[in-house]
């Protein structure tokens, strides 16, 4: 069984916020069974509740928890919280927001390679952009496009089609591909994150002389 809440925050329960904090709570089991929720405080109500204590914060969502699923809601195995209006570089989650025009002119920018730098993170998903899926994803295809420099010939045409070296691709951008050269050889060292922040992946080459 599996569901969700979805409230307008019901009555205030502390001085200074509008209403409850609650606006969304998703089934947050795992796949190996280990059961959560997921909750979102958000928009302006998230504004007024980000003021408010930690512990304010975790009185006021099991209390809302409890209306919905009875005082067994109250004395939970674990709690945690983010606050991702405090991320010093996206401001929030669990998407950002680009102003009019920009994924017209520039979305295939956030996916470009800029030098040996390769962009990846939820954001740069080509699906379930803002999930972890998209994180997932976009990880994936980052660390094919750093090996695909390395080693262009083990990759398929098929296995290149999301990624910036795909021969489907308009053509917009020009990427340079690094051969490998006899007696040199190069290691890749990738190194790749998955969160709802903007991940970059760094590919570093080592050259040295083969005896």
């Amino acid at each position: 069984m599996s569901g969700e809440i979805v409230s307008n925050g019901g009555f205030p329960l502390v001085n200074g916020c509008d209403t409850g904090p609650l606006g969304v709570v998703y089934d947050g089991t795992t796949h190996l069974d280990s059961p959560a929720l997921v909750g979102f405080i958000a928009g302006h109500i998230g504004i007024q509740w980000s003021s408010k204590t930690p512990m304010e914060r975790k009185g006021a969502v099991l209390q809302t928890l409890a209306y919905f699923f009875g005082n067994e809601a109250l004395d939970p195995l674990e709690y945690a919280e983010k606050l991702w209006s405090e991320e010093p570089y996206n401001g929030g989650c669990p998407v950002n927001i680009v102003t009019t025009g920009m994924m017209k002119y520039y979305s295939k920018l956030i996916r470009t390679p800029f030098g040996r730098i390769h962009w990846a993170g939820t954001e740069t998903a080509t699906s379930w952009c803002g999930y972890m899926e998209g994180a997932v994803q976009a990880g994936w295809r980052a660390a094919k496009e750093v090996l695909h420099n390395f080693y262009p010939e083990r990759f398929t045409d098929k296995e290149l089609e999301d990624t910036a070296y795909s021969k489907f691709s308009s053509g917009e951008v020009s990427l340079p591909v690094i051969r490998r050269q006899s007696p040199f050889r190069k290691k890749a060292f990738i190194s790749m994150g998955l969160a709802f922040l903007i991940i970059v992946i760094i590919s570093a080459r080592k050259t040295y002389m083969n005896n």
